[in-house]
C-alpha cells in the first residue's frame, strides 16, 4: 500500500487515540489543570460586584461621552436653576413613561405614590412619594440633577443619555397633574 493512501487511515486512527485519551479526563482534572495557569485562574476566581455596591465610576479620561456634543451640565452644583430643554410633547411623555417604568417605577411606584417593588428601610411611600407637595414645589433643574447624581439609597443614572433623564422630568410632572386631578 502507498504512503498517500495510507496517510487517511493514520489521520483516523490518530484521531481515535487523541479522543480517548481525552476520555479518560474528568472535569475536576481539566479544572485543576487550568487552574495552574495564571490567567485562567484569574478569570475564575474574579471578584463579584453586586449592583450599587460601589459608587460609579467616571468615563476614563480621554473617552467620549454618550452624549458627545451635548454639553454637559456641572452636577450637583447649580442644577436646580436649570430649565428644561425638552418640551413636553406626547413623544417626550411616552418615552419618559418607557424609562420610568424602567429605572423609577420599582422604588416610587407605577404612579410616583411610592410602593414599588423594592422594599427599603424606610416604611413603604414614605420617602419615595412623587406626588407629595414637597416634591412638587421641587424645579424641574432639581429632579433632573436628582436622577443625574442620586442621592440617599438612589442610585444615580449618569448613564442614562441626559435626553432620557429629561423625558422622566416630563412625565414626573405628568405623574403629579394627574395625581393632583384625582384629590
Amino acid at each position: 500500500m502507498s504512503a498517500r493512501r495510507q496517510m487517511p487511515a493514520l489521520c483516523a486512527l490518530a484521531g481515535l487515540a487523541f479522543a480517548a485519551g481525552l476520555a479518560g479526563c474528568r472535569g475536576t482534572e481539566i479544572e485543576d489543570a487550568i487552574g495552574n495557569v495564571d490567567w485562567f485562574s484569574n478569570m475564575r476566581d474574579q471578584t463579584a460586584l453586586e449592583p450599587f455596591e460601589e459608587p460609579a465610576r467616571l468615563p476614563p479620561e480621554g473617552t467620549v461621552h454618550v452624549d458627545a456634543g451635548v454639553p454637559l451640565m456641572a452636577l450637583p452644583d447649580g442644577y436646580d436653576e436649570v430649565t428644561n430643554p425638552t418640551a413636553a410633547t406626547p413623544e417626550s411623555l411616552a418615552l419618559g413613561k418607557e424609562k420610568y417604568d424602567i429605572y423609577c417605577a420599582v422604588c416610587h411606584g407605577p404612579e410616583g405614590r411610592g410602593g414599588g417593588s423594592i422594599e427599603g428601610p424606610y416604611p413603604r411611600g414614605l420617602i419615595n412619594r412623587l406626588d407629595s407637595q414637597r416634591a412638587r414645589e421641587l424645579s424641574d433643574g432639581y429632579i433632573f440633577g436628582m436622577i443625574s447624581a442620586g442621592r440617599g439609597l438612589m442610585p444615580n443614572y449618569r448613564r442614562m443619555p441626559q435626553a432620557d433623564r429629561w423625558h422622566i422630568v416630563n412625565y414626573v410632572r405628568e405623574l403629579q397633574e394627574s395625581a393632583e386631578d384625582n384629590q
